[in-house]
């Protein structure tokens, strides 16, 4: 009898532990804020001064998150998170920032929105962001619009929009700036119209940094093809990356299956040399896929048909873009790859 009376309320215990899950805590506020504070500046504070290269503040921020994943107290585990955050977005690392602030929501109860923000205003007024890590941000800012037009916050998209073409302008790439005031004009022209949500998907459509993006050698019927976007920036894989990447913005969302990349480069010295690179294509600036590549053979056969290069792209049966990214990345050989320019056609 008293085995029986033990269990059963065990059994409920268990049962009802079951039923609610796992609860977020919240953000520590007031004093507990401020003690967790004090703890991580305690450990951390004169390391923290003394770091001044980028280098050392992102390897300082990256310790701090490590602790953070391992911390049990929710209170010093959150003060160090946002430390984290704050010296990844000094040492110029907004990505990792970026992920930080998701790692922040879904570990305590908070609106990560306006933390993300933070981190989008501090990226528009940082200069030294390379090209890619723009892309990135290019791409954040997009669903951050999106998330504000969907919710009928026009003053928030508007603002975003504007941060959007500040960070562009910051990174000096031509290509970026013309993305983004496109995106300013966008959000204008659809806040002034009080555009529905067909309209906002189809201006910014929901991007999702794991959709895989695959290529195969191909080219499409030219007498039929329609180019829809192009860079046309010379770059020199082997010599200076900033210039390795090219940015397309398609004149309208197209289905990534009906997509061409058609690509004008060469080796420096053909026929006497030798050269090998991968090709890579990104929705997103994150995550990069290889579409492609080039080796000593077949810079000889493109050269055949006026440096022309093919690469037919697939990936999600529905997934429709409005941009993307081309990266050329040199692997070795005693030549380089000069590309000339990147079409995009359908």
């Amino acid at each position: 009898m008293k085995h029986i009376l033990f269990t059963i309320p065990l059994c409920l215990f268990v049962f009802v532990g079951y039923g609610f899950g796992f609860v977020k805590p919240s953000p520590p506020e007031g004093d507990e804020l401020k003690n967790a504070v004090k703890s991580v500046d305690r450990t951390y504070g004169s390391k923290i001064k003394r770091a001044r290269k980028l280098t050392e503040i992102s390897e300082l921020a990256e310790r701090l998150k490590s602790e953070a994943d391992e911390e049990n107290n929710s209170a010093r585990q959150y003060a160090l998170m946002i430390a984290s955050r704050d010296l990844y977005m000094k040492a110029g690392n907004f990505q990792e920032a970026l992920r930080l602030v998701e790692q922040l929501g879904s570990t305590f109860e908070l609106n990560s929105t306006s933390i993300r923000d933070e981190v989008l205003a501090e990226a528009a007024r940082f200069r030294s962001v390379d090209p890619i890590s723009r892309w990135m941000l290019s791409f954040t800012f997009h669903n951050a619009i999106r998330e504000a037009l969907l919710g009928e916050d026009d003053r928030k998209a508007n603002e975003l929009a504007e941060l959007a073409e500040k960070s562009a302008s910051m990174s000096g790439n031509r290509k970026l700036v013309e993305f983004a005031r496109d995106d300013l004009e966008t959000v204008e022209s659809l806040v002034d119209n009080d555009a529905e949500k067909e309209k906002i998907d189809q201006a910014f459509p929901e991007l999702n940094s794991k959709l895989e993006v695959r290529g195969t050698e191909g080219f499409p019927d030219l007498k039929r093809a329609k180019e829809v976007g192009r860079d046309p920036h010379k770059g020199i894989s082997g010599a200076d990356d900033a210039l390795n990447v090219y940015f397309l913005k398609l004149q309208t969302p197209v289905n990534i299956n009906d997509l061409f990349l058609m690509i004008n480069g060469q080796m420096t010295h053909l026929g006497r040399g030798t050269s090998l690179g991968k090709i890579s294509a990104s929705l997103d600036g994150e995550q990069w896929f290889p579409v492609g590549e080039w080796d000593t053979e077949s810079c000889l056969l493109a050269a055949k048909r006026k440096n022309l290069w093919g690469i037919k792209l697939s990936g999600p049966e529905m997934l429709e873009i409005k941009k993307i990214a081309v990266k050329f990345d040199y692997t070795k050989g005693s030549d380089r790859f000069e590309v000339f320019q990147v079409t995009a056609v359908r």
